[in-house]
């Protein structure tokens, strides 16, 4: 009997599977070259099985067979040609070689009809507008929606939708100009299409991933406050919300409703409006860091809760960096509904920082974090023994409100600066004032006037108002005695800033005040 060779075998079962390939294994991958060489031939293809389709009064084409596409030596379906070609995109913008390869993934596909515009051209930016959603749509879900809105040039508005086979033919162009120039081009030419049998123009089978009409005006709203809040610095005074005018509060409480719906996979029906007061005295405590998912989902929660109980929005809501301002919570949420009408997806985390920092308002060396101290004057100004203007105090009181971290809010910043001079003063006993702040400072010791001394001095330095209070107290070695120490204004509220004990920290000491004799601009001795 003749012996079969192992290498002919090999050839042999490799002819066989080559007659059977269908669709690409998630193994194959494409270059940004190959993609290129083989844009005219997925061009050809896409415009022939469009335009076999049914051609309406406005353009569009609808009723297509979905084609498999030759790209190079591989044969894919639409969807997966159109991520790989988003990731292409993004690179070649991105200066990478012409070598770079990107996996050929089996994308899953949402079947039901959708409805394209008639738009039929798209610039660069458009382009890669369109594929960076597309990409990080794709990898974040591992599916391919049918369409996707339609950028405008130069900003994050949405004009429409383009369906999948006309996304395809814009990709294959733009890679069909980068094989000629060595460039993507300055724009594209496609044909409109929709995805799916039209069975009816008017009123077409609803996509359940495209958001509907009616949350299309919460993402617009949203849309107007990022884009306020980044232009001009501050919240709109109102807004457009499906023909009515709403305030920030009432924003908010649709906003974290929607983001909960959203979530839940409910992108459609509809969300309570109600009458919603403003807060009466926003503030903020908190770190510039990324919130999570799971987190922002829990304040929408409480956030809906409060307002419904209360009628009117916090003053701030607690998080795991602290205390987010009332302001900055409406932000947050204009982002958040901003980054799923772009992507189809909540983001996995969220910034948050200071309102003072979003709005511009916080100034290095300034621990005001955009709070109004203009009618605290007379608690800002330097006296014989408060030198908030001498060079050294200021440099002081600057180290100190970057103590052990970056402050956020005049409260980090007072609570920095606190631990700081603590950490770097002894208690000395005698009577009244007597070396000032500055004195107090250079030999790192005083008594309880001195002490309050050099706290007022520093948070003056830093535009934070200040003050001091003389008290009759009772310490916890039982002592009771005539006292003083400072107190800072952060935010609304007077912070106790007792510097005679390691123990102490802003807001609380360890003394127990028995009866208060007055409160100060000026120590009187």
């Amino acid at each position: 009997m003749k012996k079969t060779r192992p290498l002919a075998l090999l050839l042999a079962l490799c002819m066989i599977l080559s007659c059977f390939a269908g669709t690409v294994s998630a193994a194959e991958s494409l270059s940004i070259s190959q993609l290129g060489s083989s844009a005219s031939s997925v061009e050809d293809q896409l415009m022939k099985a469009i335009q076999a389709g049914t051609k309406d009064e406005n353009g569009v084409y609808h009723s297509i067979a979905a084609p498999t596409l030759t790209v190079g030596q591989l044969k894919m379906s639409v969807e997966d040609y159109v991520f790989v070609a988003a990731q292409a995109l993004l690179a070649i913008e991105a200066g990478k070689p012409a070598t770079t390869a990107f996996t050929v993934q089996s994308m899953a596909l949402n079947t039901t009809s959708a409805v394209g515009g008639t738009a039929n051209s798209m610039t660069k930016n458009m382009l890669l507008d369109l594929a960076n959603r597309i990409s990080v749509y794709g990898e974040t879900t591992g599916k391919m929606r049918n369409s996707f809105s339609r950028p405008e040039d130069g900003s994050k508005a949405y004009d429409g939708r383009v369906c999948l086979y006309s996304i395809a033919q814009a990709f294959a162009a733009a890679l069909k100009g980068y094989e000629t120039t060595g460039s993507l081009p300055a724009s594209v030419t496609f044909v409109p299409s929709d995805y799916g049998v039209r069975v009816n123009p008017q009123a077409p089978a609803e996509d359940p991933e495209i958001i509907s009409d009616w949350y299309m005006n919460l993402l617009q709203c949203a849309k107007t406050v990022k884009d306020t809040v980044e232009g001009q610095k501050k919240l709109p005074g109102s807004l457009n919300y499906g023909g009515n005018t709403i305030s920030m509060a009432q924003f908010l409480y649709l906003a974290t409703q929607a983001v909960i719906n959203i979530k839940s996979g409910v992108t459609t029906g509809t969300l309570k409006l109600i009458g919603v007061a403003e807060a009466p005295s926003p503030s903020d405590s908190i770190a510039t860091g990324q919130i999570q998912t799971a987190e922002f989902i829990d304040m929408a929660n409480r956030l809906v809760s409060f307002i419904e109980t209360n009628g009117h929005a916090p003053n701030f809501v607690t998080t795991s960096l602290g205390q987010m301002h009332y302001y900055t919570s409406v932000y947050f949420y204009a982002r958040i509904l901003n980054y799923f009408g772009a992507y189809g997806v909540l983001p996995t985390q969220a910034k948050a920082e200071a309102w003072a920092i979003t709005n511009g308002t916080y100034v290095e060396g300034s621990a005001a974090f955009g709070n109004d101290y203009s009618g605290y004057t007379s608690y800002l100004q330097p006296t014989a023994n408060c030198q908030s203007n001498n060079a050294t105090i200021i440099s002081v009181a600057k180290t100190g409100m970057n103590y052990g971290s970056t402050p956020t809010s005049t409260y980090s910043a007072m609570y920095n600066l606190m631990n700081y001079l603590n950490d770097n003063l002894s208690y000395d006993y005698y009577y009244d004032t007597y070396y000032g702040a500055l004195g107090t400072w250079n030999r790192r010791a005083g008594n309880c006037c001195d002490e309050a001394h050099l706290m007022v001095a520093c948070a003056r330095a830093l535009g934070v108002p200040a003050r001091y209070v003389h008290a009759y107290c009772r310490f916890t070695s039982g002592l009771t005695t005539g006292h003083v120490w400072a107190e800072v204004l952060c935010g609304n509220e007077w912070y106790t800033a007792d510097l005679v004990s390691d123990y102490n920290y802003l807001g609380y000491k360890t003394s127990t005040t028995l009866s208060t004799y007055g409160r100060y601009t000026t120590l009187p001795f």
